[in-house]
């Protein structure tokens, strides 16, 4: 591998960044508009990325120099990114978190109100055309 194929691993591995992290900001707002569909696609285009960052990750490493001919500056770039992108994660999944609990608060409203429905109807069960005449 030469140090140009080197720089362009670097240069591609940054792009791939790039493009996940404009992912997960189309996820985040997919989320909040609950476009389900949407978040689906773009959570697996997310997948597909971390996969090609770690393929090209694994051919940069097998370089003697792992294609830093820039040295700091490629490293510094992609710790911004990578932390950009941990921080979008992060909030993805506390606002995942958050849904889930509204959830599972309006579906026990949800089951608590199913269970006095069923009392209330069941205790107003009363034959029709039954007259029980209890004087003899």
């Amino acid at each position: 591998m030469t140090k140009n194929e080197g720089k362009r691993l670097q240069e591609e591995k940054n792009a791939l960044l790039q493009e996940m992290l404009l992912s997960l900001e189309k996820q985040k707002e997919a989320f909040r508009q609950g476009k389900m569909d949407l978040f689906s696609q773009l959570l697996a285009e997310t997948d597909r990325l971390m996969e090609q960052v770690d393929r090209l990750e694994e051919r940069r490493r097998a370089f003697p120099h792992g294609g830093e001919e820039k040295g700091q500056a490629w490293h510094e770039e992609q710790q911004e990114l990578l932390a950009a992108i941990q921080e979008l994660h992060r909030e993805l999944i506390l606002e995942l978190l958050r849904q889930r609990s509204e959830i599972a608060e309006k579906l026990a409203a949800l089951q608590q109100s199913r269970r006095s429905l069923g009392a209330y109807q069941a205790a107003a069960i009363v034959p029709e055309g039954v007259f029980l005449d209890q004087k003899k």
